[in-house]
């Protein structure tokens, strides 16, 4: 009487919580070679989805529904050909299976993550390495670059005092940045005659370049600053 009501049984296709994925049409009575394959198609379907993004993934109960649908109605579909070897230890050892190549499914995908993870923070501190010696390199070029500058205005300068003793014209000293005021449309200091007849504007333009704050000073204050600073004091001879 069980076997009868279980064979008089409605198999309904479960629906599933993703919208993209449609359950497949209710299964004649008795079911079709057919409708097993479209439960096989569904219940894998299914399964794939559940290993994509969270928005589009179908849950647990999604799978287990679709794993019990395609199970049962391949067991009435055997049991209508007259196969009624069909044990229930049958179909729970076939939906233990399916969890099994499932779980399998998953740990691969996580070794996948895993992987992929590993290797962009192996990229990750490639790339950390790659720039803390580019910086260590720009620091030193800036270094050496700062090193020749101050060692041609110290030679600018004794050549300025030495030209200064003997009461002829000295050397144009440059910006600290490098450049020469000439360059920039400034008169070339040469002399101290020549500081003193810059203008205020000019004084204050050179004094700036030269690495001297002038905001605050008056034009004697930068002017002596620029003849001390260049070599052409007098006192210092």
């Amino acid at each position: 009487m069980d076997t009868q009501n279980n064979n008089e049984e409605l198999l309904i296709p479960p629906a599933v919580s993703v919208q993209s994925i449609n359950p497949p049409p209710p299964p004649l009575n008795p079911p079709t070679k057919d409708d097993v394959d479209r439960a096989l198609s569904f219940k894998k379907l299914v399964e794939q989805s559940s290993f994509d993004a969270p928005a589009l993934r179908a849950t647990v109960d999604d799978v287990n529904n679709s794993n019990a649908y395609y199970i049962r109605l391949r067991e009435r579909y055997e049991q209508s050909l007259g196969l009624d070897n069909i044990t229930l230890a049958d179909a729970v050892r076939e939906f233990r299976q399916s969890f099994r190549e499932l779980n399998a499914k998953l740990d691969r995908v996580d070794q996948r993550l895993n992987e992929r993870l590993n290797g962009v923070e192996q990229q990750m501190s490639s790339v950390e390495q790659q720039m803390v010696r580019q910086v260590e390199t720009n620091i030193r070029l800036v270094q050496q670059w700062v090193a020749r500058e101050d060692l041609v205005s110290k030679r600018s300068y004794e050549i300025n005092r030495d030209a200064t003793r003997k009461n002829r014209p000295g050397s144009e000293v440059p910006f600290v940045d490098g450049s020469r005021p000439s360059s920039k449309g400034l008169p070339a200091l040469t002399s101290a005659a020549d500081i003193d007849s810059l203008t205020l504007e000019q004084a204050r333009e050179l004094a700036v370049g030269h690495g001297i704050r002038a905001a605050r000073m008056s034009e004697e204050r930068i002017k002596d600053r620029l003849t001390a600073d260049l070599g052409f004091s007098v006192q210092q001879i």
